[in-house]
């Protein structure tokens, strides 16, 4: 099997992308149809799914070649 960052960058197109939709066009009818409180909710869970998303995804991307080592420099 080929490993591949592609599953780690669709999980973090997939939070900004939530962020932006529901920051955005989907605010105001999101609010009216929930209120603000139930709006605030599910804006929460779906940003936490898509955090926790990205933590899993980073932690099973594979690793490429170390590009710094910042311990390389100290004394």
């Amino acid at each position: 099997m080929i490993e591949s960052h592609l599953p780690l960058a669709l999980a973090m197109l997939f939070f900004a992308g939530s962020h932006w939709v529901l920051s955005h066009p989907l605010r105001k009818p999101a609010v009216k149809a929930l209120g603000l409180n139930g709006f605030l909710a599910v804006y929460s869970i779906i940003a936490l799914v898509a955090l926790i998303l990205v933590l899993i995804m980073h932690d099973r991307a594979p690793d490429g070649p170390m590009l710094w080592n910042g311990y390389a420099v100290l004394p």
